[in-house]
């Protein structure tokens, strides 16, 4: 039993890393369609390397300059907080559209998130657009 429970968890543990399910025959992407979503996935991946260390550099200078106590800074600092949050993100991004390409659409990963950004409220974020393995 003690094997059989470390299979299992291993498992859990490794589709929490690597989210990946099949895909309906009927819901399938033609091939220009796996090509476009793979270009998005790795374009947002681009986005995602490139802001992640000018998020954090302005993060530092401002927790550690002369007016880091000041009610702006600490906005400022909740706002990037949260662009590194999104940033972070980047893995899903290159797995999806790795799985996408090479199963050539047979297969995809779940999304970690739905555009977040376009959330209308609190709820509507982490209900329905952010985080979505835990909801799965």
């Amino acid at each position: 039993a003690t094997a059989i429970d470390f299979a299992f968890h291993l498992g859990n543990f490794m589709w929490m890393m690597f989210p990946i399910y099949p895909v309906k025959p009927k819901e399938r992407k033609t091939p220009t369609q796996v090509l476009l979503y793979a270009a998005e996935c790795f374009g947002s991946l681009a986005v995602k390397l490139i802001a992640a260390p000018l998020i954090l550099g302005k993060m530092h200078e401002l927790s550690s300059g002369p007016k880091r106590s000041t009610l702006v800074t600490k906005s400022a600092l909740t706002v990037l907080f949260c662009g590194n949050v999104l940033c972070g993100t980047f893995f899903y991004d290159f797995c999806s559209g790795i799985t996408c390409l090479v199963t050539m659409g047979r297969y995809e990963c779940l999304a970690f998130n739905k555009y977040p950004w376009m959330s209308t409220s609190i709820a509507e974020l982490w209900g329905k657009r952010y985080n979505l393995l835990i909801h799965s």
